[in-house]
């Protein structure tokens, strides 16, 4: 993750010029080549039609020698041949009185030459180095070709110039040929003798034309493809430099990362060499020992909480790259290059190539030291909370009975008084003080509960019951004497209600009795009711009856801001010390208790001057374990 690691080199550039020099020499090649065979191909078209001019000639002046010439009527263009007086048929007279003369084949190619040489610029020569007419004789260049026939060459060309124009010059030999010797015999050949030749000279200008517009034509084509090639060299090198910006970007982001990641990162190859360690994982261990697998000795730790100590072949690293397997969570208390124990978490996991083998791997350190201690320390703190509040409890419960047992004795001679002859501001007295004490046991009874709660003392304790009882039950324990006049209390238990269920009535008893008791102290006038509905699952299937019972007053009510701490134990709306309302607070906290206790769930829906409504919602067992057939759920 450093400069040395970088995958980028700093020559692009050169490269990138090196290449467009290469791309332009090897484009000058191509139109050097294609150049020099564009002036080659003048040659061959050249030498080609040469070749067909004297193949031409050939052929006619065979066809003539095989018909000893031609007789043609004389003319100014065609006189009689003078060098063919020998012949005593070169005259001749025909039938219908047409005077005809002898045109032997050299005498017929020199015409058809000077009509082509008048026609088309084409110079031909039919010549000899002996020849019998001095028109006919060699010039310079068709001497040197001669002579070079003598020597065995088939043919001779090359480009001359001819008043002042490039002319491509073909020349091929003349043999012998029997028909020869009736005008040459007197010249000594012999059959198959060399005794001319035909020279044909071409004006270069029509295929030089052509060539330079090939050459245009390859010129125009290799400068467009040298700047496409240009162009293309230049895109990618613009290409590859995005690509570089964004490796080096991509680089820098991960150097980054690497050197600020909060957890110790190490680098190793596929042998398992440590390459690199960030500078939180030389922190974790004080050191950077980039070692090999071999060496791994060097490194003390041992895993938790077995406390075994690691081989040299045993670390997680080495099972990684020997096997490609991935290590997590494995805890461990090292010991650094200084002497110091650490908690870590190690991890490891492999990089894999395209075929899917181990090209490196990655380790991971987390340095868990603090959070361990914390944690421990928390259990510990944890721990003496608990073991204090068990002593609370404790001294709790043994103080409610060490005080509950004089406390009765003064409510027993309390009561026998008042069965004694008192006038009545003494009466008056013995009833306030009755109902003082009534208000200490039931304060007594509740630190009991609450202490038997927090303990985990006490447990449910099941058997077969009546809704209806229960609740008629709890009614009837609040004697007319304690209701108040302005007060309607009423209950309503729904007819769907299953008549039996299986579950801990005397913990229902006093949820109700707190419930209902808690509505009757809040409310001086209107009503408090309790309704009770068996309900039915959100998604229609039952584990056991489910009820709901419904503690409605017309109360004072309680402000939205204090639900949140109904349940809480030592807890009052009204927290002042003239509160209207007396009380220790631990009424609602003994019922959520309780309904935790039997797996239910408690909520309160109130508002000021109004009333307060609470819904307990229970889960019992069906006697007979078929499900009860509920009414919708009500609110």
């Amino acid at each position: 993750m450093n400069s040395k690691g970088s995958l980028l080199t700093p020559s692009r550039r050169n490269l990138t010029l090196m290449v467009a020099v290469v791309w332009i020499v090897a484009v000058a090649v191509s139109l050097a080549w294609n150049w020099r065979q564009a002036g080659d191909s003048v040659l061959v078209l050249a030498e080609s039609e040469g070749q067909a001019s004297f193949q031409k000639d050939v052929i006619y002046r065979k066809w003539s020698t095989l018909h000893g010439g031609v007789y043609v009527p004389p003319t100014e263009t065609s006189p009689p041949n003078p060098y063919l007086a020998h012949l005593p048929d070169r005259d001749v007279t025909t039938s219908a009185g047409m005077k005809l003369t002898l045109v032997n084949p050299a005498y017929m190619t020199r015409q058809v030459h000077e009509l082509g040489f008048d026609e088309y610029g084409l110079l031909g020569h039919i010549t000899s180095l002996d020849p019998l007419r001095p028109e006919n004789a060699a010039d310079e260049w068709e001497t040197k070709a001669m002579l070079a026939f003598r020597d065995g060459a088939p043919k001779a060309s090359s480009v001359e110039t001819i008043d002042g124009r490039p002319y491509f010059r073909f020349m091929r030999p003349l043999f012998t040929e029997a028909g020869c010797l009736r005008c040459h015999v007197d010249q000594g050949y012999k059959i198959g003798d060399i005794h001319g030749g035909i020279s044909v000279s071409l004006p270069l200008a029509p295929f030089l034309a052509v060539a330079g517009q090939q050459r245009m034509l390859l010129a125009l084509g290799h400068a467009v493809i040298g700047f496409l090639g240009l162009l293309g060299i230049w895109t990618g090198n613009r290409l590859l430099g995005n690509s570089e910006r964004g490796l080096r970007e991509r680089e820098r982001l991960l150097s980054k990362v690497f050197e600020i990641l909060p957890v110790g990162l190490w680098i190793a190859d596929d042998k398992g060499k440590l390459l690199q360690g960030n500078p939180a994982g030389v922190a974790i261990w004080d050191a950077e020992p980039l070692v090999e697998q071999k060496q791994y000795d060097v490194f003390k730790a041992k895993r938790l909480p077995s406390g075994e100590a690691i081989a040299e072949n045993d670390w997680a690293l080495a099972h990684t790259v020997n096997k490609g397997v991935t290590i997590v969570d494995e805890l461990l208390e090292i010991e650094t290059f200084e002497g110091k124990k650490k908690i870590i978490l190690n991890f490891t996991a492999p990089v894999l190539n395209d075929q899917g083998q181990v090209a490196a791997a990655i380790v991971v350190n987390q340095n868990i030291t603090e959070r361990t201690q914390a944690e421990q320390a928390l259990i510990q703190a944890k721990d003496q909370a608990e073991a204090a509040n068990r002593a609370k409890s404790e001294f709790l419960a043994n103080m409610s009975h060490e005080l509950r047992t004089p406390f009765n004795g003064i409510m027993g001679m309390l009561q026998l008084l008042r069965t004694s002859k008192l006038d009545k501001e003494q009466h008056q007295y013995i009833s306030m003080a009755l109902q003082a004490s009534d208000r200490y046991t039931r304060l007594l009874s509740d630190l009991l509960d609450i202490s038997g709660l927090e303990n985990g003392g006490t447990e449910n304790r099941l058997e077969e019951f009546s809704v209806h009882d229960s609740v008629a039950a709890v009614f009837d324990l609040f004697p007319t004497t304690v209701r108040k006049n302005d007060v309607a209390m009423e209950y309503h238990i729904d007819p769907a209600l299953p008549e039996r269920l299986i579950g801990d009535p005397t913990r229902l008893r006093q949820i109700l009795f707190n419930l209902v008791g808690n509505a009757l102290k809040f409310t001086d006038q209107g009503r408090i009711g309790l309704k009770v509905w068996p309900l039915k699952s959100a998604n229609g299937e039952q584990n056991g009856p489910r009820i709901l019972f419904c503690v409605t007053d017309t109360g004072i009510g309680i402000p939205e801001d204090k639900l949140a701490m109904l349940f809480k134990p030592f807890t009052q709306v009204d927290g002042s010390y003239t509160r209207k309302y007396q009380g220790a607070g631990l009424g609602l906290a003994i019922v959520k208790r309780l309904v935790d206790s039997m797996g239910g769930y408690i909520s309160v829906d109130s508002t000021v001057g109004e009333g307060t409504t609470v819904y307990a919602v229970l889960t019992f067992t069906s006697p007979d374990q078929n499900p009860i057939d509920p009414v919708s759920e009500k609110p």
